[in-house]
């Protein structure tokens, strides 16, 4: 298969087009408009008074579009050839989407559509998520919970299974998918639960995924030979060539992966050093202000 053909990519309608996926976006899509429609949530996005209605809207529908691309363009079609392409897929899922979906603030929003179908009142159904949001995004949670997915999924009898059995494969993305809000879910909020995680905190755990995705980097780097089978099989390929896409596999998880860590390193570490200036500030003013109500010594003689 040629993976840089155009025409692969503009000829819409052979795309791996999965009824169910398509049924299960247009439906999400469709549930968070309706909440959205007339909403008087606040336009503070989860990473703070910074955004806007329109913003976490078009974060929400960018992160429902990378997902959808990743499971229904030619992205998926080639992770069945292309180790590659199998690891782009796989961290547009985990990496990619979930940030932006989380960013959306969706539960907010979900909760006022099924308040619009007299399921029962917004406050109520966000009233009984905050606590089982605030377990599922517990760094003790969420933390080893994404780790343990992302290194199981890629031994080989794990990941040469995903490869035979589509059912298996479809089940993988969504665990994916479930794990990794999971993990986002320690750097950002998840409205309507507010973490009490510092950006240190913040900062550490998002250090704790990128070396989960370092390690098994090197793993996939220097193994010795092909450490999936299946792709042997593939019509045309050849030792050298399946370890040369293993190897580029492995370089993705060190580059193109690490943008969605370095962003929110970026904002957490300029919000911190904001936050620790504007504390010095405020103590300089206090002294001064100490200092300002005490008697001046001249002014006792």
């Amino acid at each position: 298969m040629n993976y840089t053909s155009v025409g692969l990519w503009l000829d819409i309608v052979r795309w791996p087009w999965q009824p169910q996926v398509v049924i299960a976006v247009l439906a999400v899509a469709f549930a968070y408009a309706l909440g959205a429609r007339g909403s008087d949530t606040p336009a503070e996005t989860p990473m703070g008074p910074h955004g806007s209605k329109r913003w976490r809207s078009t974060s929400f529908y960018l992160g429902l579009a990378t997902f959808a691309i990743a499971l229904q363009s030619p992205i998926d079609s080639l992770s069945d050839y292309s180790f590659a392409w199998h690891m782009a897929q796989h961290m547009i899922i985990m990496l990619v989407c979930p940030p932006l979906l989380i960013a959306g603030r969706p539960l907010l929003h979900f909760a006022a559509a099924l308040e619009r179908f007299g399921v029962s009142s917004r406050s109520a159904i966000l009233a009984r998520v905050r606590g089982p949001i605030a377990v599922v995004s517990s760094p003790n949670i969420a933390i080893p919970a994404f780790v343990a997915v992302l290194w199981v999924s890629h031994l080989p009898l794990i990941y040469d299974l995903s490869l035979r059995n589509d059912l298996f494969h479809e089940t993988e993305h969504l665990v994916f998918l479930a794990v990794a809000l999971m993990y986002w879910g320690t750097v950002i909020d998840i409205a309507p639960h507010r973490s009490e995680n510092s950006y240190p905190k913040r900062i550490v755990f998002l250090g704790m995924g990128i070396l989960a995705c370092w390690v098994l980097g090197v793993v996939l780097a220097f193994a010795v030979g092909p450490l999936y089978r299946p792709y042997l099989a593939v019509a045309g390929s050849t030792l050298h060539g399946v370890v040369s896409d293993q190897a580029l596999g492995s370089a993705i998880m060190w580059a193109p992966s690490m943008i969605p860590f370095d962003i929110f390193l970026t904002i957490y570490i300029q919000r911190w050093l904001a936050a620790i200036s504007a504390a010095e500030r405020a103590a300089d003013l206090e002294d001064n202000e100490v200092l300002s109500a005490q008697p001046h010594p001249a002014a006792e003689l």
